[in-house]
């Protein structure tokens, strides 16, 4: 298998509660497997800076390319997609891997919190994605 980590791919996933963003998002892979991407929803800091007060949120630092501005990443809810569905969203290139790394050390630690619960997984069929996309 290809590893797919580090990369960014950007389309519309449903949210949890089934409601779509009327534009692309961006997403960034945090694991895979054989069968499925692991996604985390990112979003653009901008008069968001706040939201990186929330323990669930971290900064994707150094993120420009491949994403266009400041971003942070939502670490509380993992989109669970098949990997025969990818082809719907669109590759939008790799973080550095200086990013990755802290990436990954940032869900790790927000895993191991005390007061955090596992993160919600939303899982979703190749349908689901390609209407949406």
């Amino acid at each position: 298998m290809i590893t797919s980590e580090k990369k960014v791919y950007r389309g519309i996933i449903p949210f949890g509660n089934g409601d779509t963003y009327s534009t692309d998002r961006y997403y960034v892979v945090i694991k895979s497997d054989d069968d499925y991407y692991y996604l985390l929803n990112c979003s653009s800091i901008r008069k968001k800076r706040r939201k990186l007060m929330f323990a669930s949120n971290t900064e994707l630092e150094d993120c420009i390319p491949p994403l266009k501005e400041p971003t942070f990443v939502k670490m509380d809810e993992i989109y669970r997609i098949p990997v025969k569905a990818m082809g719907y969203l669109i590759p939008n290139g790799d973080v550095k891997e200086h990013t990755y790394t802290k990436l990954k050390s940032d869900f790790a630690n927000y895993r191991t919190m005390n007061y955090v619960k596992d993160p919600t997984i939303y899982t979703y069929t190749v349908d689901e994605i390609q209407q949406c996309n």
